[in-house]
């Protein structure tokens, strides 16, 4: 029951799984154009950690504890760029985020 592949007349996307069900890999291909393929990893957790880019650069997406999202960030020529960074309270819940100059912070009752 999974999304193997969606076609229309300007592109084309292919979808690959790994046994869990997991996305590995997804081929796009523009009408007549070269299929640029994505690439996932992902943790023993089933985070998907790694997006490898058709132009050879990476998004990593960086997990702590049980899962918790921490950290998003574009790796480039060996560095690595923050798109995003998660803080967490002591439940695990997001109290701050910052994405480039634009900082979020969030308050439970």
């Amino acid at each position: 029951g999974r999304l193997t592949a969606a076609h229309n007349p300007a592109a084309t996307v292919a979808f690959a799984y790994d046994p869990l069900g997991q996305l590995l890999a997804e081929t796009q291909t523009l009408a007549g154009g070269t299929p640029r393929v994505l690439g996932h990893a992902y943790d023993v957790l089933g985070n998907r950690t790694r997006t490898h880019l058709p132009d050879g650069r990476v998004l990593n997406a960086l997990f702590y504890g049980s899962g918790h999202l921490h950290q998003l960030n574009l790796e480039a020529d060996g560095t690595h760029h923050t798109i995003c960074d998660v803080e967490r309270d002591a439940l695990h819940r997001e109290v701050y985020r910052t994405q480039g100059r634009l900082a979020s912070r969030f308050d439970y009752d």
